[in-house]
């Protein structure tokens, strides 16, 4: 997961089900998760640029794809500091 304004990676989750509407005119949709990793305190999650991805491929996106490799490296920079 992303905080935007921080430009940082704090958590991982995986998805539990199937996106579902909602009466939300901003975000329609909502879907079920599990936390897996949070790091406890934003200012100390790892930047977007740890994991491979440029800050700049986020702007302006509710979301991106990554790779593997970009996955791999968050479980690892996230799990070295929520540990």
């Amino acid at each position: 997961m992303y905080a935007s304004v921080w430009r940082r990676v704090f958590a991982i989750a995986q998805v539990l089900g199937e996106p579902e509407p909602r009466d939300h005119p901003r975000w329609p949709w909502t879907i079920a998760i599990e936390t897996l990793l949070v790091v406890p305190v934003l200012d100390a999650a790892p930047p977007i640029e740890a994991i491979g991805v440029a800050a700049r491929s986020m702007s302006q996106q509710s979301h991106i794809s990554i790779r593997r490799e970009h996955y791999e490296r968050a479980v690892e920079a996230i799990a070295s500091i929520a540990a």
